[in-house]
This record gives C-alpha cells, structure tokens and sequence, in this order.
C-alpha cells in the first residue's frame, strides 16, 4: 500500500478527464482482489496435507495479491495513487505466519523493485509492512488472544503510519500533501482496508475451525457405530440408508448404495416358525418412518451370507426434528440365534437332569452302600439299614424320635470334619453346586469314628425350592488306613528327594519369574525417560527398578543353582546396599513395628552378589516381623566390623581369620526357644502354620553367607528377642560405580 506521483505519466495523460470518477472503477477492483484472495485462502488452507505446505501455499497466495494489489492503484483528483499491496504482507504474519510473510514479502518486493521508478523505496516500504505484520502477530500470539477489531484496527493503522512516512520520505515533492496522505493512506487503505480484508480472513478461520470440528466429529461418530457390536440401520424420509455399520453389514449384506424399497422387497424374512413371511409394514424400519416403536420383534432372517437363516433381534425408532416430524427412522439388530440356542440347550439339560435324579432315588432300594434320605419340608431324615450297620447298630433298628432328625447326624459327625460338611450341604441346598461329594467321620456306637464317603443331590420342584436331599453312605475306613500307610512311606520318600527337587522346581518357577519381570523391567525403564530428573519419583523409579533387577539376578542365580553354576560377585558399599534393601523393605512391613538401620563403621566393601544379600536382609527382616506379629515392637540392623583372630571360635563353621562386615537384625519379639534354635537352619523346618511357611529361608541364607566365605551367629534370650549376626569378609578395594548404583 503506498502513495505516490503518477510515475507512468505518459500512459496516464491521455486519462486525466477520467479522474474525477475513474478511481470508483479502481476500488472496485480492489475489492475484487480482496473477496479472490479470501476464496483462495479458503481453499488453500483445505487442501494444505501438512502445516508446511499450508505456510508455504499461503506465502504464494499473499504474495501473489500483494503484488497484483501494487499494479491495481486507485488514482485520486489530486494526481495522488494508493494501492492496497502492503495489506496483503501485514496480514500474512497473522494468518500464515513468519515464513509466509517472508515468502510473500520476497514476491511483492520483485514486483515493486521492477514495476516503480523508485524501486527500492517500494522494497523499503514491503519490509516495513512485514516486519509490522510479524512483530503485531508475535505479540498477539504471546498473549493468546483471539484476533478482534480493534487488534485488526491497531495493525492497520501501524502498518499504515510506518509505510505513509516512509512515502513521504521517498517522495519529497508531495510532503505538501500530508494532509491528504494521512487522509487517503492512513485512515482510508491502511486503517479500513486491514479491518475489512482482516475481518473476511478471521470469518474464513472461523468457518474452517467449524469443518474441521465438524470432521472430527463425524469421524469419532463413524469409529462409534463401527465399533458396535449391533447393527445400526437409519433411513430418511427418501428411504436413503444413512447408517448401515459394519455389523449390520456383516449380519444382513451391504445395502449401503440401495433404496430402502429395494432391501426391503429383496430380503426374505419370516416369524420365528421360519415359514411364515413378516408383512413389510410390520418391519422396524417402516414402523419408524410411520412414527411408531418396535421393541424386541424376534424375526428369522435369509441373506445371501446365511441362506438357512438366523433370529435377529429388533428395535426401532422414529427421529423427529424439533417440530415433532418424522425426518429418519432408526433400528438396532442383534443376533441373538446364540442366545435362543442356549436357552433350548439349558431347558433340554435341565428335563434330563430331573429324569436322572428321579432315576437314582428309584435306585435306593437295591444299592449296597448305605442311603439315606432327607424331607426338608417335614425336616425327617431316613436311614437304610447299612446306614445303621456301618454305625455300629442292628440293621433292624427301629429309627424314632430324635434318630429321625438333622441334629442327630450331626452329633455324629467329627468335630474337624463338622464346618466343611455342613458348608458342602448348605452349597449344594442354596444352587451354589448341583450336588456334593465328601468325605468325613462319623461316631459309632461304641463311641470310635469311621471314615464314610457321602454323595448327595438335592431335588427342587418347579419353583426351584428345594424340597428333597438324598444321598448314600461308603464305608472307607480300610482305604483311609491304607492311604495313610501309604501317606507315611510317601512322606519319607519325599523328605529324601526335596533337595534334589528344589533344582528341577526352581528352574521353572525362575522361568515363570523372568516371563513376569520383562514387562515390569520395560513399563518401569519408560517412565524413568518421562521422569523429571532428581525428582522424587525418578528416585522412587529407580528403587523399582533396582529391586526389579535384584530380582531378575535371583532368578539367575536360580536357574544357575538348577544348572550348578556360579554367581556372579562384585565389590559393593554394604552400607549403601542395606540402606537401598531397607528401604523397599518398609512398605512391606506393618505401622505397629519401628524398623532403624543403625551403621558404626565409616568404609564396609565386601565382594558379595547382590541379589543374594538382599535375599539375606530380607529373610531375616521378615523372620523378625514375623516373630513381633500384631503387637508393637521394633527391628534393627547394626553394621559394624569386627576381626576374627581364631577361626576355631566359630563352632561348626570353616572360616578363615580376618575383618568381617557384621549385620545384626535385633527384633523384640518373644525369643527362640532352646529346641527350635537346635533345629533353626534344617531344611523343611518352620514353626509357622501349614500353608504360611516353606522352612527354607533360614537354611538359605545359611549357604549363601557360607557360600561367601562368611558366617551366622544367633543369641537369643527367650522373652527379651531374638539377634541373628551375619558375617561377610571385608575387601579393601572401593565398590565400581556400576554396583555403588
């Protein structure tokens, strides 16, 4: 946008008597080039793939009207011109940012460097209108702002200020008319032409932002009804399919390109007796467009993917725009053929399971082992004569009064064996099991106890009440004898072959380990990378992922163990090692219970597997909570070193002379007593419940710190705690960086 003398004065000589009104001619063709450069910014921001080829499509599009805008000046009376080419750089930064205005500030200033006597006052004036425009947009866009009126006010009337002083500096034969430039070129083009092609601009933004909304949307709704696992169908008023999704074409063709007229006289459908044809006005889809609902109408259908047919179940809708007119008609179709089979297959099992159960209760009567039967309306039980005989009464005896009842049967029954009896019963009684099967001991007369086996069923009527029980009674004293010699010589031989085993069962299970520890390993490495560095969770991360690791070296030395191969050994920093063990150890261990590490020597490096001693720490730390329980107490590890002068002081232990790293986990738990303390590092051996303990951990960690050179010591007073002493011989080389970590 500038102002100058006619520089063409010879062309324009023979148009001065058009003057007066030729101008009106010019704006119009300006405005013109405004509502082009509108339209093109409109498509050229739809068919820009990528943010690169939108800036540099929209640089050419600028540039091509800023220099199109320099040829296309408005001349006034007063032989004074102005054009609208500087418009297009300024906006350029706002709407394509600063590489458009680059490009486009290269495009104009070739035109105005080889179109104007002048040129390079014109180029001077392009590069004030750009950097303008980048300057306007960069504080704009700082402050995050949506682009107003005002702002489209403010960056005309700095753009035009700057390029009408830089005109008048040019052209210093029309400073007289200043008036007129402030006028013309300030007010006029600069201030009034940045608002309205700005305002067309910012209109264009807003519808584009919309389609794309729009887009977005449509596609998030397409991804939804292609996911359904129903068929969704909607047609309009026309009987065009505006949905047909995936399951409805997977279920009933692809009629996506057909009328509704079409699919519905070409589809075979028939009611559930598979002959009798479905009127089309009964369809859901009609019934929508009618205005009516369809709720469940269970119909056979025969496409050409499933000739022989399949139950679908339909519903459907009507749409209504908002004055209540029907514009669509919707419908949900699912297959339920799955489902109705089932419901045939249950009906079928269930009449074969009430003829089965009415087939045994006929069998009673010729059946050896003992039968007894239960009326729970009347609450009377019956007892075959084996029954009795088994408990140690005549077969003859007369069953009355209190033999007749519940209570009865359970007076006999062992008192270990009553809870998960009567649990087996009530199960079976509530539909929780069908039937039961379980063995316990009854009392016989003479008060001594035989095994019986017990196989129960319970009848229910139609209403699905029990009302009957019925069962029968085996004798199997002579196979619990049997079982439990059996048992016994089992038990020997087991207790010979448990340390050959553990190496063939620890290969698996560090086979299992490993397969769980990848993923853990992987996620955890991910989010020490998102992880702000020194932060609290990066170091808890790398506490994770530093016991993943000790794990991970447990399981090779597993699987090692099982192969009979070494560990591998490094020298570490024992006091940086227990403090990172005890560490991951505290959440482990409950409220009620201190645990404090205690250290009194400034430099303890032992050549130790790592994994292994944190296998240590944490069997006796958990030995020690263990021995605390529910009650309050504390544990302590003390390291400190000690020298060992005389290897014979340590009684059953080969050990050789020399500084010793010792760690003591002190507990004030109740002490060990004196024949559990002779037995405390056998294999197998534990004083926790069946199912709580494996009697390993404390003849582990025996062998490892043997294994390293070391030694155990354990002083306990029963009733003030217990204090287990672990020694490990000290090294004078410093622990690598790699182990200190």
């Amino acid at each position: 946008m500038i102002i100058r003398k006619n520089e063409c004065t010879e062309n324009q000589q023979a148009f001065r008597m058009e003057l007066d009104t030729g101008w009106i001619l010019q704006c119009l063709q300006n405005v013109c080039l405004f509502a082009a450069i509108v339209l093109c910014y409109r498509e050229t921001v739809r068919a820009a793939r990528n943010e690169w080829q939108r800036t540099i499509l929209l640089g050419l599009l600028f540039g091509a009207g800023a220099a199109i805008g320099t040829m296309l000046p408005v001349v006034l009376a007063g032989k004074q011109a102005m054009d609208a080419g500087l418009l297009p750089i300024a906006l350029s930064a706002v709407f394509g940012g600063p590489l458009a205005t680059i490009i486009t500030t290269i495009i104009a200033g070739f035109f105005r460097l080889v179109g104007h006597a002048h040129g390079y006052a014109h180029v001077t004036e392009a590069l004030v209108a750009s950097a303008v425009g980048i300057g306007f947009a960069f504080l704009h866009r700082r402050r995050q702002a949506p682009i107003t009126t005002a702002a489209l006010a403010l960056l005309g009337l700095s753009m035009a200020l700057a390029g009408g002083l830089g005109a008048l500096v040019a052209h210093r034969d029309v400073a007289e008319t200043a008036p007129v430039v402030f006028a013309v070129f300030v007010l006029g083009n600069g201030l009034g032409g940045t608002i309205i092609l700005g305002a067309m601009l910012r209109r264009e933004d807003a519808i584009l932002a919309r389609e794309r909304a729009h887009a977005q949307e449509s596609k998030m709704l397409d991804a939804v009804l292609e996911s359904m696992s129903d068929g969704l169908l909607a047609v309009d008023t026309n009987g065009k399919f505006l949905v047909f999704n995936r399951p409805a074409q997977e279920m009933l063709g692809d009629w996506r390109g057909d009328k509704l007229e079409s699919w519905l006289k070409n589809y075979k459908r028939f009611h559930l007796d598979g002959v009798t044809p479905v009127a089309t006005e009964e369809l859901a889809l009609p019934r929508a467009l009618r205005g009516l609902e369809t709720n469940d109408l269970n119909v056979v259908v025969r496409g050409p993917s499933r000739p022989d047919g399949f139950v679908v179940s339909v519903n459907g809708r009507p749409l209504r725009d908002d004055e209540g007119n029907v514009v669509a008609g919707i419908t949900v179709v699912r297959d339920v053929s799955e489902l109705i089979s089932a419901q045939k297959r249950l009906a079928e099992s269930e009449a074969a399971l009430k003829q089965s159960e009415e087939r045994y209760a006929l069998a009673f009567e010729g059946a050896y082992d003992g039968l007894w039967d239960w009326d729970l309306r009347t609450g009377k039980l019956f007892w075959s004569g084996r029954c009795m005989e088994m408990l140690g009464y005549p077969p003859d005896t007369n069953l009355s009064g209190r033999m007749q009842n519940n209570d009865w049967w359970q007076s006999l029954v062992h008192p270990d064996d009553l809870p998960a009896t009567l649990r087996a019963l009530q199960d079976c009684l509530s539909g929780s099991a069908r039937s039961f099967a379980i063995e316990y001991r009854l009392r016989r007369l003479d008060g001594s106890y035989c095994w019986v086996s017990d196989r129960g069923a319970v009848i229910r009527d139609e209403d699905g009440r029990p009302y009957r029980a019925a069962g029968s009674l085996t004798d199997i004293s002579a196979r619990k004898l049997a079982e439990q010699h059996r048992r016994m010589l089992q038990d020997q031989l087991q207790q010979t072959q448990k340390v050959e085993a553990l190496g063939t069962l620890a290969g698996g299970i560090a086979h299992d380990i490993n397969n769980t520890l990848i993923p853990i390993i992987g996620a955890v490495d991910m989010l020490l990378l998102d992880a702000p560095k020194d932060s609290e969770l990066s170091e808890e991360l790398r506490d994770v992922m530093s016991a993943a690791l000790k794990v991970k070296e447990l399981v090779r030395q597993i699987l090692a163990f099982s192969r009979d191969e070494g560990s591998e050994r490094c020298i570490v920093d024992m006091t940086a090692e227990i403090a990172s063990t005890l560490r991951m150890l505290r959440a482990m261990v409950p409220a009620t219970i201190a645990l404090d590490m205690d250290v009194r020597a400034a430099q303890l490096n032992c050549k130790i597997n790592q994994t292994q001693i944190h296998q240590v720490i944490m069997n006796l730390v958990s030995n020690a909570v263990g021995a605390i329980g529910p009650n309050r107490g504390a544990v302590r590890v003390t390291l400190d070193q000690v020298e060992l002068e005389d290897s014979t002081a340590i009684t059953g232990q080969e050990v050789e002379p020399g500084s010793f790293c010792r760690i003591s986990v002190v507990d004030t738990g109740p002490g060990i007593s004196p024949d559990v303390k002779a037995r405390l590092f056998d294999p197998f051996f534990t004083t926790k419940p069946v199912g709580e303990g494996t009697g390993l951990g404390l003849s582990v960690v025996q062998g490892i710190v043997r294994d390293h050179g070391g030694f155990v010591l354990v002083d306990n007073e029963p009733g003030q705690g217990a204090r287990f002493d672990v020694h490990f011989p000290l090294v004078e080389q410093k622990p690598a960086m790699d182990a200190v970590a």
